[in-house]
This record gives C-alpha cells, sequence and structure tokens, in this order.
C-alpha cells in the first residue's frame, strides 16, 4: 500500500486527470461511434459493411474493430445518457493518473521523490493532452497500456509472490481479450509484452512473462474478425516499406 507523500503524490495526479477530463460530450467522432453502437445493438450482431458510406452507391465492406467500444457506450448512453460516459471516463483518467504516479515510484526502485516529481509533470501537462481525453476509444489506448505496465512491473518484483505473479498474468490476458475488441492499440500492448519478454531473458520472470505473451496471442484472436488486424497491419506495413523503398 503506498503512503505517505508517495500516496498523496498519486491521489494528487489522479484529481488532476479527473478534472481534466471534465468537459461536456462535444466530439463529433464520439457519436459517430455511438451511432455504430446503436446499429450493433439493433442488428444483435456486429455488421461487416459500413452502414454510414452514404457517399458510396453501396455500403462498403467495413471491419469495425472497435466494435466493443461502441456497443457499450451506447448501452450506456441509451440507459444513462451522456453524463454516464464523461464520468467513465474521468474515472478511467484518474486512475491513469495514480498508476503513472505509481509507475514512476516503483521504476526508480522506492526513492520518495520519483512520486512528487512524476505528479508535477503529469500535472503539467495534463491540460496540454486534454485534446486527447474525449469520449472516444483513443482513451482504452491510454489507460490500458498503463495497467498493462503495472502488470508486468509486479511480475518482475522478486517481492511478487509466484501464485500473486501467475494471477496478474491471467487477469492481464483477460483484460486484453476486452482490450482486443475495444481499440486496435491492443497490438501495441503486444509489443510492451514482446519487449519485456525479451529483456528478461535469464532472469525469473521469464516463464511469466512468455506465459502472458501466449495469452495475449490467443487472445488477439477472440474477435468477430479472427486474426483480420493483425494481417492488415502487416500488410499496410509491407506496402509503406515498399513505397519508401521505391522512394529511395
Amino acid at each position: 500500500m503506498l503512503r505517505g507523500v508517495v500516496s498523496r503524490s498519486a491521489w494528487i495526479c489522479a484529481a488532476a486527470f479527473f478534472l481534466a477530463g471534465a468537459f461536456p460530450l462535444y466530439n463529433l467522432d464520439a457519436y459517430g461511434h455511438l451511432a455504430q453502437g446503436r446499429q450493433i445493438a439493433a442488428l444483435g450482431r456486429v455488421p461487416t459493411v459500413d452502414p454510414f458510406s452514404f457517399w458510396k452507391p453501396t455500403p462498403q465492406p467495413w471491419s469495425n474493430y472497435e466494435w466493443g467500444y461502441d456497443l457499450v457506450t451506447w448501452l450506456m448512453y441509451d440507459h444513462f445518457g451522456p453524463d454516464a460516459l464523461i464520468v467513465i471516463k474521468c474515472l478511467l483518467l484518474a486512475a491513469l493518473g495514480y498508476i503513472l504516479v505509481v509507475l514512476a515510484h516503483r521504476l526508480a526502485k522506492g526513492a520518495e521523490l520519483a512520486a512528487p516529481l512524476a505528479a508535477v509533470v503529469a500535472v503539467f501537462f495534463a491540460p496540454l493532452a486534454r485534446i486527447r481525453f474525449t469520449v472516444r476509444p483513443q482513451i482504452v489506448g491510454l489507460v490500458l497500456p498503463a495497467v498493462l505496465l503495472l502488470g508486468i512491473s509486479a511480475v518482475y518484483s522478486k517481492r511478487t509472490s509466484p501464485r500473486v505473479k501467475r494471477s496478474v498474468v491471467i487477469a492481464l490476458g483477460v483484460m486484453h481479450v476486452a482490450w482486443v475488441n475495444l481499440h486496435g492499440s491492443h497490438l501495441f500492448g503486444l509489443l510492451i509484452t514482446i519487449l519485456f519478454l525479451a529483456f528478461a531473458v535469464r532472469t525469473a520472470a521469464f516463464a511469466s512473462m512468455a506465459l502472458l505473451l501466449a495469452l495475449q496471442l490467443i487472445a488477439t484472436a477472440c474477435t468477430p474478425f479472427g486474426l483480420d488486424i493483425v494481417t492488415e497491419r502487416t500488410r499496410i506495413l509491407l506496402e509503406t516499406a515498399e513505397s519508401s523503398a521505391d522512394l529511395s
């Protein structure tokens, strides 16, 4: 449990992030996602075409990789109104602020000044990042990587028991299933795990990190689209690399 200046720094940062996200639901993209969630709820399935491609003569094929976010936010909006979405967003941002300070404290190996310094930096830049603190699926790409890093820090810690490490890894694997269906940034989560797995070679954390990567790879296919997002991103990267090679 955090105590003293570390705990106060974490809570101050959490409060600052909460307040930074406290503004009305005005983003046009947010309403687009709500409309897509409404469509999924009405159909009872995830559509394979874009029902809003009105500038085309026929609906165009489309894979909505953020369908989970769209559906959940629409159901909340439909039952509780826009204020519920704003409150949930602010709570997620508060969790992000808290976790950032905790991570700084752990990375500094418990140095007491790390927490207040991290809080000062985060609070200072929170207004600059406010443009990203909207009710959009990108909020998932801010919060869940921080949660993943917090879990990995527990796996790396020598003070964490093997039983707790196993529980953390399983929880992160379950979280990744949700992440895969909420936002495409789950590929960034895979990259984070791969990097930490490489650093874990010849350490006690290697087995846990290998298990986490295996669970994340399985989770990647747990969507209505299978592995389409992976193959699509790979194709785009290859095409970009080929274009760059042609230009050079």
